[in-house]
């Protein structure tokens, strides 16, 4: 269940609940574990060799996805890219054509994003291989699939089957930190698998580091938070900062370098659900007096 701060709650409450929400995530991870272990090693071993197929059939690795779905589509595809493997995102301007023997990817948490079934629909006329990522082992996109990942430890979100419709109407899912365990366990997911690429033979030992890495991240920032810790001062003036944001309504320009860019967008969104006035890169040109910008970047 997510902690979702009063308006005018305090300084104090604040971090309280940036505290909280580091905890839950951190707790979630065992139970992360337990189901990533519990992940059939075929299906894994079956997706690691798929995906190494690639560059030596000449066919390329299809992502697709709305909302942070796509965003986690985004950051898999450019990983993919880095390992020389041939990747795109369906739907973006540089799309390139679903051929024979391509593997592609949907991701959607309640696995009936309209948008996402309907353009992984069109691709089983192409002699695909298709891999759906979902937390519904019942839904369109599973039954599309020739294999099914699926997070059902990650199925309590409301189910959304068309993304546009949503956002135009202003319907939100829940507050929760940078996203749902969905699109967490999706990341995830598609950073493990990229890392096992590199020993096909046994990739679950290489899959489940992913998972001690970010469960030592998660534990430094929580101590960073405390008071006194290295984060703590920091936190306190970006929140102060924020909520002079929602009093004066000042815009802020939330962007990131390289793969960042995707977390930047990633936490951008769930900022502008809370009410900050997000805007793209574009509107720096217009910038006020107040208004701020915000790099999240790997480099110092």
């Amino acid at each position: 269940m997510p902690i979702e701060p009063e308006a005018n709650a305090n300084l104090d409450d604040r971090l309280f609940v940036a505290r909280r929400a580091f905890k839950i995530l951190s707790e979630s991870i065992p139970l992360m574990r337990h189901y990533f272990t519990g992940l059939s090693e075929e299906l894994l071993l079956r997706c690691v060799k798929q995906l190494n197929r690639t560059p030596i059939t000449s066919n390329t690795v299809h992502l697709m996805g709305m909302g942070r779905s796509r965003l986690v589509a985004y950051i898999f595809a450019d990983i993919l890219l880095d390992m020389n493997l041939s990747s795109s995102v369906i739907g973006s301007t540089f799309a390139k054509p679903v051929r024979h023997g391509d593997v592609v990817i949907g991701i959607s948490g309640s696995g009936e994003t309209r948008s996402t079934v309907d353009n992984i629909r069109a691709t089983t006329f192409r002699e695909v291989i298709i891999f759906g990522i979902t937390s519904r082992p019942r839904s369109q996109l599973a039954r599309f699939s020739d294999y099914s990942i699926v997070f059902d430890w990650a199925a309590g979100e409301r189910i959304q089957t068309n993304y546009i419709v949503n956002q135009l109407t202003g319907q939100r899912s829940s507050l929760t930190p940078m996203g749902t365990l969905f699109e967490l366990s999706a990341l995830l997911f598609a950073i493990g698998v990229t890392k096992a690429l590199h020993d096909p033979k046994d990739p679950l030992p290489i899959f489940l580091k992913v998972l001690d890495y970010l469960e030592k991240s998660m534990e430094k920032i929580s101590e960073g938070l405390k008071k006194g810790g290295y984060l703590f001062e920091n936190a306190v003036a970006f929140l102060e900062v924020l909520e002079k944001d929602l009093k004066y309504d000042n815009q802020v320009l939330w962007l990131g370098t390289e793969l960042s860019e995707y977390v930047a967008t990633m936490s951008a969104m769930r900022a502008q659900h809370a009410g900050i006035r997000v805007r793209p890169r574009s509107s720096w040109r217009f910038k006020k007096e107040y208004d701020h910008f915000l790099l999240i970047t790997f480099d110092t």
